[in-house]
């Protein structure tokens, strides 16, 4: 007995503390009934509803697990029930620690509310409903008829809120009715109030409205589809009588002869013709428009000097008013007047804010009849930039000039070797002097030139924008001198020595320096000497140390008997420092070449440069040719120029920049040797559709030019087609051809 007693002793206590039995620290004292029941033990719901448990136990939300007896009518969580179909459940709530369960009768009234819709005109044969959300609902039935109290067909059942109803007739009154479903579980809701539409074209935008001139109006539209015209309605103000004024099929409209200056009210509507009769459309909002004549359109800059004003041209316009003043909302004065469209206003400062306003005018009857003034426009005018220009002075000075300002105050010339570091080369007060000089420069260099003006203010230099940077690559001219007579030129400065070739008389070739009475020359690409007794001297050539290259020879490759343009390419790229470039390299893998009787030399070589027949290529091929060949050695350095098209009296600048050139030209006077009709689309002619004639003429060549004598009026040239180095032609001797073949000339100029 002692022993089950306290079994039950221990069985009391911990039942007890399980039901919450209040203790104190002695001993237990007090005992409280637990409670866990709904507070409503019956409910009707129609929504989502929280059931609440009425209880004196701590409790967590995981402590308790609720479920109902028919998850097809409802479903629970966390005390929601949410209705899903019509019925009655009983839900249970099971307080896990003790098991302890409470329970609830829930009668579901699964309700899909009445919707509501409306009626939009959509085109010309449909019409827009939209429908207002319900809940529950899955899905909504859209009913249509053409009388009210008529038979009503199903036309849709859609998901979402808003439905086009296409192929209606146009003209006739369409009645609808929707109402909500839910096709899971089959509840239907009430129908909606019944709404009607007649189905007509559509209300049109309007796109442009505006005076036309000062007594006509411009409107336009979009186009509507399926109408077959619009009716234009005109009112003296804008909830007054509307008249018809017009009808057009377009989708604009001219309204003319109106007052200048009062406002006319229009309204546009389209009209389609069904069975004969129209059916019209709404009527646009009321707008107004006031004929007069067009405000101008215009674009104001400051160009140099002056300001420019160009004006768009305003129909039935005599011309143009300019205003100027110094504040955006201050007094404007005319400044000018014109009737051209551009205006210069010379009448600035730098450094100053101007604002400009501009009307049309035109003049009716003797009286002048004004636009609008434009939106006042801002300038703000700065010191202009000027346009550098560089040329060679001579074989170690530069010649730097710049466009010069009357309103500025000087300018300052900068010079720079890495287009970085600049230094001030010189300081020009004053507006007068237009060039300097530089003092004698490095050559084979690179140099950087840039000029800018300043206005003084108020005792400061303002200075302007800087001019576009102008690069020049002063290369070295060497010194040129010609033979008296026909030369064996010796490997040393004495005639025992074994010769290194034999140089014409009037041939020209550079020296490097002398050695008593012998200058040091290099020719076929070896060191030789000639005595000074049999030279001319030459002191006013400016020539790039080109060495030439013959086509025919094995020097450089073997023969190319009609590859005189590649040999003239490989005579450049060597001067550039290609060293291991040869004639039969660049003919090999990089000319592209095509048959005779289908190629156009433009495109290709035509033929083969070892033939001895008498074809060859143009300007382009050979672009090509030296672009390949720096695309396979990978060498970006250089560019490419074809330069076709520039006379040969220019030719001297291009020198002087140190860069030799590839020119076309011809041995006597060209003559016409065949023609070819080509077709347009191969691979070896132009682009194109069709067939085109082309005409080779005879006696063609191709040279690199090496240098000039200003003096004598000569070119001098690497003449690939003769042996020896540089021989010099007078341009009136070669301009003919020249100009004959289309005055093709090539450059290699190093990237800046």
């Amino acid at each position: 007995m002692k022993k089950v007693f306290k079994v039950a002793i221990i069985t009391f206590v911990f039942l007890c503390v399980s039901l919450g039995v209040l203790a104190n620290e002695n001993n237990l004292d007090v005992y409280e009934e637990p409670i866990f029941e709904f507070e409503q033990d019956y409910v009707v719901i129609e929504d989502t509803t929280e059931l609440k448990i009425k209880t004196n136990l701590e409790f967590k939300a995981k402590d308790i697990v609720w479920s109902v007896s028919d998850d097809s009518i409802a479903e629970i969580a966390n005390g929601k029930i949410k209705p899903k179909n019509n019925g009655r459940v009983t839900v249970t709530a099971t307080y896990t620690p003790l098991n302890i369960k409470a329970t609830c009768i829930v009668d579901v009234k699964y309700v899909i509310g009445k919707v509501k819709i409306n009626l939009y005109t959509h085109t010309y044969h449909s019409l827009k409903i939209t429908i207002s959300q319900q809940k529950n609902a899955t899905h909504y039935e859209i009913l249509r008829s053409t009388s009210k109290n008529g038979k009503y067909r199903l036309v849709a059942t859609v998901t979402s809120t808003s439905y086009i109803d296409k192929n209606l007739t146009c003209g006739t009154t369409y009645y609808y009715k929707v109402r909500a479903i839910n096709k899971n579980n089959n509840v239907k809701g009430k129908y909606s109030d019944i709404k009607y539409r007649r189905v007509f074209p559509g209300k049109m935008t309007i796109t442009a409205k505006r005076a036309r001139t000062f007594n006509s109006n411009y409107i336009a539209w979009n186009k509507l589809s399926g109408s077959h015209g619009y009716i234009i309605f005109r009112s003296d103000s804008q909830n007054g009588r509307y008249i018809k004024v017009g009808e057009t099929t377009s989708t604009s409209y001219i309204d003319k002869n109106l007052r200048t200056g009062k406002t006319y009210y229009y309204k546009v509507r389209a009209y389609r013709i069904v069975s004969k009769k129209r059916v019209y459309g709404l009527c646009t909002e009321a707008f107004g428009i006031k004929p007069m004549l067009g405000r101008p359109m215009v674009k104001i800059n400051q160009y140099g000097s002056y300001i420019r004003i160009n004006i768009t041209k305003v129909k039935d316009a005599s011309g143009y008013e300019i205003y100027k003043s110094n504040q955006q909302n201050g007094k404007y004065s005319r400044v000018g007047y014109t009737n051209k469209l551009v205006y210069n206003d010379s009448k600035i400062v730098y450094e100053a804010t101007y604002y400009y306003k501009i009307r049309a005018y035109s003049i009716k009857n003797g009286k002048r009849i004004y636009s609008d003034y434009t939106n006042p426009i801002c300038v703000n005018t700065k010191v202009p930039a000027p346009t550098t220009t560089v040329s060679r002075y001579n074989k170690e000075r530069l010649r730097i000039g710049w466009t010069v300002d009357s309103k500025c105050s000087g300018y300052e010339i900068y010079i720079s070797e890495n287009g970085i570091d600049y230094k001030v080369l010189r300081q020009v007060e004053g507006n007068t002097l237009r060039y300097c000089y530089t003092t004698n420069l490095a050559v084979n260099q690179r140099y950087y030139i840039k000029t800018r003006g300043y206005k003084i203010i108020n005792g400061e230099k303002v200075y302007g924008n800087y001019s576009k940077t102008v690069t020049y690559y002063l290369n070295q001219f060497f010194n040129a001198l010609k033979l008296k007579t026909d030369y064996n030129v010796r490997s040393a400065a004495s005639g025992s020595y074994k010769s290194v070739g034999t140089v014409k008389k009037e041939q020209i070739v550079l020296y490097y320096g002398s050695e008593g009475n012998y200058y040091r020359i290099k020719l076929n690409n070896k060191w030789g000497y000639i005595h000074k007794s049999y030279v001319i001297s030459y002191k006013d050539a400016n020539v790039l140390g080109l060495s030439n290259i013959n086509q025919f020879s094995n020097q450089g490759g073997s023969p190319l008997p009609m590859g005189c343009e590649v040999t003239s390419l490989a005579v450049v790229l060597r001067y550039l420092g290609f060293n291991s470039v040869t004639k039969n390299i660049l003919a090999d893998k990089y000319q592209p070449m095509g048959k005779v009787g289908y190629t156009d030399p433009n495109v290709a070589f035509v033929g083969t440069p070892y033939s001895s027949k008498p074809y060859g290529c143009y300007a382009p091929v050979i672009v090509k040719t030296a672009n390949n060949y720096f695309n396979a050695i990978g060498n970006c350095n250089y560019q490419v120029n074809n330069l076709t098209g520039i006379n040969i009296d220019n030719l001297y600048t291009e020198i002087d920049k140190g860069n030799p050139l590839i020119m076309w030209i011809t041995y006597g006077k060209p003559y016409h040797q065949e023609s070819w009709v080509l077709k347009y689309g191969t691979k070896t002619t132009k682009e194109g559709q069709g067939q085109y004639k082309f005409v080779w003429y005879g006696l063609q060549h191709c040279v690199a030019v090496a240098g000039y004598n200003k003096k004598k009026n000569t070119l001098i040239i690497a003449d690939v087609g003769c042996s020896g180095e540089l021989t010099e032609y007078s341009i009136s001797e070669l301009k003919a051809g020249y100009n004959k073949l289309g005055k093709q000339i090539v450059s290699i100029t190093p990237n800046n």
